[in-house]
This record gives C-alpha cells, sequence and structure tokens, in this order.
C-alpha cells in the first residue's frame, strides 16, 4: 500500500513538472513570435533602388540643368587676308588701343582677361566679340527668351532659359532685335545684331555671350564648357587657330593659350556678385 501511494505520488509529480514545461515553452514561443513581428513591422522590406536606376536619375537632373550650346552665335572661320574677316570676326588694327585708362588688344577677348588696368579684378565674365557693323547674331540654344535694355550703351540684351535648366544663355550689347520678349527661339535661330561700340567710333561692332545663373549670387561660366561634347573639338581647332592668326596679325603673343583651362577660358567660372 505504501509502495503503490509513492508511486502514485511520482507520477502525478511527472504529469505536472511535463504540465509546466509544456506551458513554458509555449509561452517563450510566443514571446519570440512577438519579438520577430515587432522587429519585422519596425523594419519594413523596401526594396533599394539598384546603383544603375540611381546613377540613371543623377544623369538625367543633371542634364535637366546643363544648358547645350549648338553654337557659340556667330561663325568662326580661317582668315580672309583680302576681307580680314575670320568668318563674322573682324581683323583690324584698331582694336588695338590704349588710352591710360582702358586697353584692348583681341579679336575676341576671352572669359577672364583682366586686361592692362584691371589685374585685381575678377575679370572678363563673356566672350567678347567683336565684328562688323550689322553682323548677326544665332541663338546658341533653345528656349523661351527675355528681353533687357541697357540704358548705358543704349542696346539690348537677349536672354534665353531652356526649359528645366537653372542657368541662362545671354547675348548683350545687341540692336535691330529679331525677336520679342516671350518667344521661343530655336539654336540657330538670328536674334538681333551686334551693337556699334563708342570705342571704336561706331565702326566696329561688339557682342558679349554669357552662360550664367542669377539670384543673390551671379555666378557667369566658361561658354566653351557648354557645347554640346560632339562640337567642343571643333571649336577648340577655331578658336585656337583663331587665337594663332590675330597673334600673327597683330605681331605679338596676346592670347597665353598654355594658361586656357577650356578654349578662350582662363578659369572655368567667375563670381560676378
Amino acid at each position: 500500500m505504501k509502495k503503490s501511494l509513492i508511486l502514485s505520488i511520482f507520477i502525478i509529480l511527472i504529469i505536472i513538472v511535463s504540465a509546466f514545461i509544456f506551458i513554458k515553452s509555449n509561452q517563450d514561443k510566443e514571446i519570440r513570435d512577438e519579438s520577430y513581428l515587432k522587429n519585422e513591422n519596425l523594419q519594413p522590406n523596401i526594396e533599394e533602388p539598384s546603383g544603375d536606376t540611381m546613377e540613371d536619375n543623377l544623369s538625367e537632373t543633371a542634364q535637366k540643368k546643363l544648358p547645350v550650346l549648338m553654337n557659340l552665335g556667330l561663325n568662326i572661320e580661317p582668315l580672309n587676308k583680302e576681307t580680314n574677316l575670320a568668318g563674322d570676326l573682324i581683323f583690324s588694327k584698331s582694336l588695338v588701343y590704349d588710352d591710360g585708362r582702358v586697353s584692348g588688344d583681341k579679336v575676341l577677348v576671352d572669359f577672364g582677361d583682366k586686361g592692362k588696368y584691371y589685374q585685381d579684378g575678377i575679370g572678363n565674365i563673356e566672350y567678347w566679340f567683336h565684328v562688323p557693323l550689322n553682323t548677326k547674331i544665332k541663338a546658341p540654344i533653345e528656349g523661351t527668351v527675355k528681353i533687357d535694355y541697357f540704358e548705358h550703351t543704349k542696346d539690348w540684351g537677349v536672354s534665353i532659359n531652356t526649359k528645366g535648366s537653372d542657368l541662362i544663355v545671354s547675348f548683350e550689347h545687341l540692336v535691330n532685335l529679331m525677336v520679342k520678349e516671350g518667344d521661343y527661339v530655336a539654336a540657330g535661330e538670328f536674334i538681333g545684331e551686334a551693337a556699334p561700340r563708342n570705342t571704336f567710333n561706331n565702326k566696329i561692332a561688339m557682342t558679349e555671350l554669357a552662360v550664367w545663373k542669377g539670384g543673390s549670387t551671379i555666378m557667369k561660366y566658361c561658354p566653351f564648357d557648354y557645347l554640346d561634347e560632339s562640337l567642343k573639338p571643333v571649336y577648340q581647332e577655331k578658336l585656337n587657330n583663331l587665337a594663332t592668326e590675330w597673334e600673327e596679325f597683330v605681331g605679338k603673343d596676346v592670347y597665353e593659350q598654355e594658361k586656357w583651362v577650356s578654349p578662350g577660358c582662363l578659369v572655368n567660372s567667375i563670381q560676378e556678385k
């Protein structure tokens, strides 16, 4: 009887322990499951874009912000010694002058040039082209036109903005405009004529090509850098040849082409203000 009682108690203990182990095991499993679900909620499964996709998006954004010039607004060709014209550019000894305050000695004044009397300045912030009177200027890009009048020189500026770009392409010092405010122009379309300059008794015209960004800070950029990639080798040859022929024409070295960071540019950008 005593042995039977002990055996019964032992069996009951085994049942109780087994039940406890079973219950505890289920509780631990529920805790693990809850923890797993919480972690899953905290870390949702979001598919990240591939490296190629990110690069494509970045490339597309960058392209939208950069205007692509299809020309520099006028023709640049080898010098014709009978006409003294290099395409639209005029070779004249009148371009070499010094009045003690202002001086000049270039048919194309390069971007970043400081001139004899402005060595402490920021430098030339456009391409300056000297051309005959009535020379027609072409739009370098397509876009919407904005017109400005310059009181000090009594001529006009035509700015062209391409949709989606924060940069503006302008020709300053034009007369006889062929476009009006709000017009949409195509690259190569005539926009006006280069304006006569008092410096040359109004017998030679000059116009300025600028690529720039406005706002509280105005930045100007080397126009060559914004040419269509396929055109850069063409214009590199044109600008280098123009500089060489002009130096032969005036009989002195004026361009310091070895210092150009891009053809026609001594720097890539200038902060105007």
